[in-house]
């Protein structure tokens, strides 16, 4: 019997849909057998029916676990193809345009945000991503309130519900869901995809991959790869790659194109952010129609590798963009009013369109309302995956639009946006109706200052025309139920740290901070190519004040007591607090300004991921356990003559009870470290700090914490060691101080503190002394000191990218026993190549400009 002779009177799109619905054991709309009519199933009959069906489907070998692939491109607005209805005048969008004429265009189709990262949080979980916890842009500056937020493990996503079911899974491209070195969480092998060539932040530079972190940020799995290529030609590449490997079994690819989002950058421009960074010379239009081409090339190269390769049958190709147009891109409609973080239409109405040759009609369009959340049910849907039981997803099943061409029952779609300044605005669509909230000169992060819109789209697209007042009953309703929306994506939301509450900065502060910190990269970049450019005059060489007063603590001698001798080394220990020490400067500067004749070297080997029971450091000194990371490559050995030993605030989350371990750990650290030094300073952790990311558990967490700090303590008394008291200072002194940024982490003003406060204990730099640190801009003062601190934080990135290499090898190789991931014991494919042991003569040379400046101060 043949495929048409088992079910006479049922399209098998149809089938596949009703699979689906029978599945679910839910209501079935619009099957295509019942003339349209809402049923409900019984059990029995259900039970029967899907047996028909699974034996339809299984006879059509096409659509036994058909592939599915994403493609998601960035800031690209309705206008972004040249075919109708969306009419890019601007540019000829062949691979765009070939896949919408195979396929099916969507008019009324919308981005569940209206920028990068909760747009990529709804299509990953199918639910708004209010839910997540992720509202706007993850930041890439460090101290502001949205940075250190991202996808938690909790999170259910389309990639893990496919390789339960046997898939090959794989994301090319931007991720922007959490930077992984905040959180491990964060890494988008923790959320079911075994395959990641792209990177982690929101942009980055299209030719050498430096993030807008200002951080190079472009990774093969967890490693990080200094790969040349185009960002775009390599995300078009790694698609490819990924299909070819997996063309014999199911798969699951989601491609997120960088293009068009800035910075504007064709294939042939300038390295525009980062090391060697040159002005653009190409016209912005032309750069921008280079890098859309680019794009629109992989696009059709995509389609055309599931054709060569014969999968075309069994493929559905989803295409969208994450939000509306960025300025610049010329893909805006004159349709739609709004931009890119706009909730009026021209922030979140998108392309789309759909591609299954033989399951999607050629040449359709479609009007149904839909937005990006519908695709994860779309997927599951045609791929027969269940939905988790008690997992409710925000999207609906678009097979019947797809496979059918027949409209979705009226619902209605939300909309909440945050800006990168904490401004919010919401909207609301039903049917024809458009509710939009604006709060104008609300605070940061608040719903302050409502001011409430409402539209009618099919007589007014443009969002024009205010009929609030005049339909006062339909906006109250509106205005109550995206209320109760919102209060509903909150009830369970996930907990995420920081926010602009307990940030307790401003927009125009952190916006000036983030500008600073964006020149200070880049300068220090460009100096790096210049080294000698950057030699301070002598007219801008301050006064560095000598010690003055005595410690304010007690502190136990060293041997000779605290003093610095001519070319020694610093060095500094510890987890995230004291990793960040040496982005700062501050306590490299006290120590300059204290001993200016001394040449002294400091070296922060602080880690992120270090605790006293997993201490990878000693390694970092090198020649210590095998591997041998060091002598194996002729790496520089690091000296010690003196090491600052920062550890105990994570450790102390372990509780009271584990204290006694923590202590043994710590001593057993202290042994290993003292077999290259024997100066050793003792620092306490700071204080937690009562901000929402602990749950104001801060007092019960610090009680717990103050036991830890009388172990170091006695440590210290016991074997006759130094030790600088953060914990009470920051309690006593620094008290109501904004001094964390998030409860854990010191925020840059705490960074100046605790650097203060070990030079002040230690009696090394006068607390009172004039290097103050000035809250409104965050500097030193005077200014010609700061820009001696700018010169140290130089150095440190040039240390940290010769030193980091050795820390990402031990971990990818497991820690203890198991060799990383590169390598290292073949020469040929070592992990330390010729290009780090570079830096070494750049890290000497920036050192001599510091010493030559210190040298001629005029104390």
């Amino acid at each position: 019997m043949g495929k048409e002779g088992l079910v006479p009177r049922f399209d098998i799109q149809v089938l596949v849909r009703a699979k689906s619905e029978l599945r679910l054991g839910q209501t079935c709309y619009d099957c295509g057998f019942m003339n349209g009519a809402r049923f409900t199933l019984i059990r029995p009959i259900a039970a029967i029916f899907l047996s028909i069906v699974i034996f339809a489907i299984q006879a059509d070998g096409d659509t036994d676990q058909p592939n599915v692939i994403i493609v998601m491109v960035d800031d690209m607005g309705f206008a972004g193809p040249s075919i109708e209805p969306y009419n890019n005048s601007n540019y000829r969008t062949p691979g765009m345009d070939l896949l919408a004429e195979e396929g099916m265009r969507f008019t009324d189709f919308h981005s569940s945000g209206t920028v990068c990262s909760p747009t990529r949080a709804g299509l990953l979980t199918g639910r708004y991503q209010q839910r997540t916890g992720i509202e706007a842009v993850i930041h890439p500056y460090s101290e502001h309130p949205e940075h250190r937020k991202g996808l938690r493990k909790s999170e259910v996503t389309f990639a893990e519900l496919f390789k339960g079911a046997g898939y090959a899974t794989g994301i090319v491209g931007k991720w922007h869901l959490g930077y992984p070195n905040n959180n491990s969480e964060f890494h988008p092998e923790n959320h079911g995809f075994d395959y990641f060539r792209g990177y982690h932040s929101g942009n980055i530079d299209y030719i050498n991959h430096w993030g807008d972190h200002y951080e190079h940020d472009w990774w093969h799995g967890q490693n990080e790869t200094k790969e040349k290529g185009y960002s775009t030609h390599l995300i078009n590449r790694y698609a490819l790659e990924f299909i070819e490997q997996n063309k014999d079994q199911p798969f699951c690819l989601y491609v997120a194109h960088e293009s068009p989002h800035a910075p504007v950058q064709g294939p042939d421009d300038p390295v525009q952010r980062g090391p060697g960074a040159k002005v653009r010379e190409t016209p912005a239009a032309e750069a921008m129609k280079q890098m859309i081409l680019e794009m629109d090339k992989g696009v059709r190269q995509i389609r055309d590798k599931v054709v060569d390769l014969g999968l075309e049958k069994r493929t559905l190709i989803f295409f969208l963009s994450d939000n509306g147009p960025a300025s610049g891109t010329a893909t805006d409609s004159e349709m739609w009013r709004g931009k890119k973080a706009s909730v009026y239409e021209g922030g979140h109405r998108v392309p789309a369109i759909a591609w299954w040759p033989g399951k999607i009609r050629s040449g359709s369009i479609t009007d149904t309302l839909s937005i990006s959340l519908d695709l994860m049910p779309t997927m599951l849907s045609v791929a027969g995956i269940e939905i988790p039981k008690g997992r409710l997803l925000d999207g609906v099943d678009l097979s019947s639009v797809l496979f059918t061409e027949k409209d979705l029952p009226p619902r209605p779609l939300y909309w909440a946006s945050m800006g990168n300044g904490g401004q919010r605005s919401e909207a609301m669509r039903d049917g024809p109706w458009k509710l939009v909230v604006q709060h104008p000169g609300a605070k940061e992060g608040t719903f302050e200052n409502e001011s409430v819109e409402l539209y009618r789209l099919d007589r007014d697209p443009g969002e024009r025309t205010d009929l609030a007042q005049q339909e006062a009953d339909r906006t109250a309703d509106m205005l109550a139920q995206l209320k109760e929306w919102f209060s509903d994506t909150q009830r369970t939301a996930t907990p995420q740290p920081g926010g602009w509450e307990q940030s307790k900065k401003t927009a125009d502060v952190l916006n000036a901070e983030f500008k600073q910190f964006q020149t200070s990269r880049q300068k220090a970049y460009d100096e790096r190519s210049h080294p000698l450019q950057s030699t301070p005059s002598d007219t801008e060489t301050p006064a560095l004040l000598r010690p003055l007063v005595r410690p304010v603590y007690p502190v136990l001698p060293f041997e000779r007591g605290f003093a610095v001798e001519s070319g020694q080394t610093a060095v500094i220990l510890g987890s995230t607090n004291a990793y960040e020490c040496g982005k700062r400067g501050y306590l490299e500067t006290l120590l300059l300004a204290a001993y200016p004749d001394s040449r002294l070297r400091f070296r922060n080997m602080a880690w992120q991921a270090d605790t006293v029971y997993r201490q990878q450091r000693p390694r970092n000194f090198f020649e210590v356990n095998e591997p041998d990371y060091g002598e194996r490559d002729n790496r520089m050995r690091t000296e010690a003559d003196i090491v600052f030993l920062w550890m105990g605030q994570s450790e102390s989350l372990d509780g009271v009870e584990r204290v006694e371990s923590f202590a043994e750990s710590y001593l057993e650290l202290l042994r290993e470290v003292a077999v290259f030094t024997a100066r050793i300073v003792l620092v306490t952790p700071v204080p937690f700090h009562d901000v929402m990311s602990f749950d104001n558990q801060a007092q019960s967490r610090n009680e717990t914490l103050a036991v830890y700090v009388d172990s170091i303590k006695k440590i210290g008394r016991e074997n006759n060691l130094p030790v600088v008291d953060l914990f009470r200072t920051f309690n006593s002194e620094y008290n109501g101080r904004d001094w964390s940024r998030n409860g854990l982490h010191l925020s840059q003003e705490g960074q100046w503190l605790a650097a203060r406060s070990i030079a002040a204990q230690l009696g090394f730099a006068d607390d009172l002394a004039s290097v103050n640190y000035n809250r409104k801009d965050g500097s030193l003062n005077p200014a010609s000191v700061d820009s001696l601190r700018l010169l140290v934080e130089r150095k440190n990135d040039l240390w940290l990218s010769y030193w980091r290499p050795t820390n990402w090898a031990f971990l990818y190789g497991n820690r203890q026993s198991q060799p990383s991931s590169h390598d290292h014991i073949n020469r040929d494919t070592r992990w330390f190549p010729d290009e780090i042991l570079s830096i070494i003569p750049l890290i000497e040379e920036t050192e001599e400009t510091i010493f030559s400046w210190t040298t001629r101060t005029d104390r």
